[in-house]
C-alpha cells in the first residue's frame, strides 16, 4: 500500500524515477534596463557614450530654469548629432537618440536633469 502511495505521489509531481525525455527549460533572460543620471547647473557638455551603444537611447529630461535651455546630441568629433531640446523656461519630457551621439551638449540657466536609459 505504501509503495502504491508513493507511486501516485511521484505521478502526480512528475516524477516517474526514469529519465525525462524534455528537461526543463531554462528562464529566457530579458535585457536588463541599464539607466545612468547627469544632472547639474548651468552649461556642460556631458559624456554618454558608456551607454549609448544600442540602436537608440531614451533620456528623460527636466530643467527649471527661466531661459533658454537647450540640449545637442554630439558625435566622437563634437560635431552635431541632432537638436534634442531648445525650449524656453521650464522643462519635462522624454527625447530619444541614435547610436552615433557620444556627447550630450547642455546649454541652461538653471539646474537640470538627464536619466539616459537603454
Amino acid at each position: 500500500m505504501a509503495i502504491a502511495v508513493l507511486a501516485l505521489l511521484a505521478l502526480a509531481c512528475g516524477s516517474t524515477g526514469g529519465s525525462s525525455s524534455s528537461a526543463p527549460k531554462a528562464p529566457t533572460a530579458t535585457p536588463s534596463l541599464v539607466e545612468k543620471v547627469y544632472s547639474g547647473r548651468g552649461d556642460r557638455v556631458v559624456d554618454v557614450s558608456d551607454i549609448t551603444d544600442q540602436p537608440y537611447t531614451t533620456a528623460e529630461i527636466t530643467h527649471n530654469g527661466k531661459s533658454n535651455f537647450i540640449v545637442k546630441a554630439l558625435d566622437e568629433d563634437n560635431e552635431s548629432a541632432g537638436l534634442l531640446v531648445n525650449e524656453i523656461g521650464r522643462y519635462d519630457g522624454s527625447v530619444t537618440w541614435e547610436p552615433e551621439a557620444r556627447r550630450l551638449q547642455v546649454k541652461a540657466d538653471g539646474a537640470w536633469k538627464i536619466t539616459v536609459s537603454r
